[in-house]
């Protein structure tokens, strides 16, 4: 009777299974050099290991009936990943990234004056650095692969399947104008006011135009998680974090094996592929292209701000219709020999 029992030890004690492919005499199989500890049956050719707990555990084992059986697990958990072969024309694959970079200047600028310009200052003094989260990089990215094999006959097909969950994009919330006197416009950290303090402040314009400024600064803050999280605050150097956005990638590959051994392969390859689907889907959301979010102008006459707040818009994030966000197709034609 065939038995294609394949027993899994418990989490962590299993790092690799290994695959049992050559046949014995008397229809058995069994591995090269097998460390058996005291663990081996008649029937069946194992590799056994010792769990944590002293008891061994049998990595591998298959029935004797079928010759052609070759399936096998793998498990591979080098860190917070981990792979799994159901058999070898089959493979799955997920992974999790963790980012915590810091440094004190994330500007890529080849003049100095504008590295200066778009590196938010620190308040306690402009000329000192301060370490904050780098721009670059996603703070958590969730990663799977999937790949399936077919043949058949003098053809093969290959599907694969790749895809990103992430949640990055850092950016800071600075105003829209020189309120330190530092000679730059860019680079001042906005200062969250709370209800009560946005009442008190002076905006540009007449009576009615500044109650709407008012009303708008309080709907814009109140939108925005970070804003409304860190009212009567400073925001912080590159402390906000765009939404998560997600992305599926395929491949298809079509082997045609010739008489000379010879193969000649077309590839289909369709990145982002959710948005092919769904216009809606794979498209995804930035507060700023700079890295600077700068919601309210202000200007200084002697020692006191003017403030100027843009009702217009009416979220912190808009859609993003680049290539980043488009599906798109790409052709391939191999020759191996």
């Amino acid at each position: 009777m065939e038995r294609p029992l394949i027993p899994i030890p418990p989490t962590g004690q299993l790092l690799e299974i290994i695959p049992l492919r050559q046949r014995k005499q008397q229809g058995k199989y069994s591995l090269q050099n097998p460390t058996t500890n005291g663990c081996c049956s008649s029937q069946f050719a194992y590799h056994c290991t010792k769990g944590l707990s002293g008891s061994c555990h049998s990595v591998c084992v298959l029935g004797v009936s079928n010759p052609n059986v070759h399936a096998f697990w793998f498990f591979k958990i080098p860190g917070p990943s981990l792979s799994k072969i159901l058999h070898e024309p089959l493979s799955l694959m997920v992974g999790y990234n963790y980012l915590d970079a810091k440094d004190a200047a994330s500007i890529d600028a080849e003049i100095s004056s504008d590295a200066y310009d778009r590196n938010p200052a620190n308040i306690q003094h402009t000329n000192t650095p301060e370490l904050a989260p780098s721009l670059y990089g996603n703070k958590h990215r969730f990663v799977g692969a999937f790949s399936k094999r077919f043949r058949y006959g003098s053809f093969g097909t290959t599907i694969s399947l790749f895809s990103e969950y992430v949640k990055g994009g850092r950016y800071s919330y600075t105003y829209a104008g020189d309120l330190n006197n530092d000679g730059s416009g860019l680079n001042d950290l906005l200062y969250i006011p709370t209800d009560a303090e946005i009442g008190q402040m002076n905006f540009t314009g007449d009576a009615e135009a500044q109650d709407l400024q008012r009303q708008g600064l309080r709907w814009y803050i109140a939108q925005d998680e970070y804003l409304r999280t860190h009212r009567g605050q400073y925001a912080e150097k590159y402390g906000s974090l765009s939404p998560w956005y997600s992305r599926w990638d395929m491949r298809i590959l079509q082997d045609y094996f010739l008489p000379n051994k010879h193969v000649v392969q077309l590839s289909i390859d369709i990145l982002n592929v959710g948005n092919l689907l769904n216009s809606d889907w794979g498209v995804r959301e930035y507060s700023t292209y700079t890295g600077l979010v700068q919601p309210l102008a202000v200007s200084v006459t002697g020692s006191e701000p003017t403030y100027t707040f843009d009702t217009t818009p009416r979220t912190t994030f808009f859609n993003d219709f680049s290539l980043a966000s488009r599906w798109q197709l790409q052709l391939g034609l191999r020759y191996s020999f």
